[in-house]
């Protein structure tokens, strides 16, 4: 039975150590190489695609409807 498997990339990091930025990127797409290679659906989920507010709130912290919209696309 093949599953959809969402696979959340946990940081937005870009120019940092360690070198090359971004290391958990390759991780996640190794991830989802391996996960479809078994017959699974991988999403992968990156928090760079989308226009989130800087410092990052999570949604629970925002009364329902002053959720930013791009945040409420993501949930």
């Amino acid at each position: 039975m093949a599953l959809k498997i969402l696979v959340f990339l946990g940081s937005v990091r870009t120019s940092t150590l360690p070198a090359p930025a971004r290391l958990g990127e390759r991780v996640a797409r190794c991830c989802v190489a391996q996960l479809e290679e078994s017959g699974h659906e991988a999403v992968l989920i990156d928090p760079l695609d989308y226009d989130l507010a800087d410092p990052f709130k999570p949604l629970f912290s925002y009364a329902q409807r002053n959720a930013p919209q791009d945040l409420l696309n993501l949930a």
